[in-house]
């Protein structure tokens, strides 16, 4: 896995399979609020869906935040039984507050979900 960036604010990684990407992800604090991490984005690419990579920048960015103190890492879905669903339903994000359209004048609806996260002492 590689990190695309130096930051302590971001955390952008990029998967990949014998020098292919395979897979992305990014998480990022905002300095208003230093004690809430997002994950941004998350894709995997089709052929290497179902063999661990989604878990893998998962956790990652799990303990990125988690190393950076933060107490919450909050994400944006697609609503429904979705694969994407069930990674972060497994992984302990639990959905908070209402879906919203994914995108201005979308039919397709966004579950925000948050992971509680337990900050070093």
């Amino acid at each position: 896995m590689l990190r695309a960036a130096d930051s302590t604010r971001e955390l952008p990684l990029v998967a990949e399979r014998s020098g292919e990407p395979v897979g992305l992800a990014w998480g990022r604090m905002d300095e208003s609020t230093p004690d809430a991490a997002q994950l941004y984005q998350m894709w995997v690419a089709p052929e290497a869906r179902g063999e661990g990579v989604g878990r893998m920048l998962l956790q990652a960015v799990v303990d990125w935040a988690r190393g950076s103190n933060a107490s919450t890492l909050s994400l944006g879905v697609t609503r429904g039984d979705t694969p994407a669903t069930r990674l972060y339903r497994a992984a302990g994000f639990e959905p908070v507050g209402d879906a919203e359209p994914l995108r201005p004048g979308s039919e397709l609806l966004a579950q925000p979900m948050t992971l509680r996260l337990e900050t070093r002492a």
